[in-house]
């Protein structure tokens, strides 16, 4: 009737060609991963440039808000003249 036996060797061996190429993938990424040391200089440094860009975010944000708040002093003078 019908032969089961090749569909089955030939899942088995693309399951075994998937299985090596995770492997050789997670360790290629271990090796590229060990040849970049991290010194503490770098951590840090990434850590300060994080840092100076959320101040900076915020210093400008605060910038905006300012400049808002200004504008609606402005239009508030403008349409509501104090009495003399």
């Amino acid at each position: 009737m019908f032969n089961l036996l090749p569909p089955f060797k030939t899942v088995n061996s693309l399951l075994r060609a998937a299985a090596v190429v995770v492997v050789l993938t997670v360790g290629a990424s271990a090796v590229v991963n060990a040849q970049v040391p991290t010194s503490a200089r770098q951590l840090l440094d990434g850590y300060v440039a994080e840092a100076l860009a959320a101040n900076l975010t915020i210093a400008q944000q605060s910038a905006a808000l300012s400049r808002a708040n200004a504008g609606v002093r402005e239009a508030m003078d403008d349409s509501c003249p104090a009495s003399a």
